[in-house]
């Protein structure tokens, strides 16, 4: 059988149980809440990234499609 703590009565209740007052919990929270509503600093960096690889591709994809008119262009020239 448990008795319960001779001490317990003695200690002041700011004390109990080693838990922080409320308003640093209450703070705790809010920067939290902060944290995970505020967007990562490098996923700004991320979108530029994947941009700028899209428009390469993109560049890349119409200077082949350039070329190809131009090949099927002499092609066609030069058979007449």
């Amino acid at each position: 059988m448990l008795l319960a703590d001779p001490r317990a009565s003695i200690r002041p209740p700011s004390d109990r149980a080693g838990l922080p007052p409320v308003g640093l919990v209450q703070k705790k929270q809010q920067d939290r809440a902060a944290e995970i509503n505020a967007p990562p600093a490098d996923e700004g960096a991320d979108r530029e990234a994947l941009l700028r690889d899209t428009l390469r591709r993109k560049a890349e994809a119409d200077a082949n499609r350039l070329q190809d008119m131009i090949r099927r262009n002499k092609e066609y020239w030069s058979k007449s």
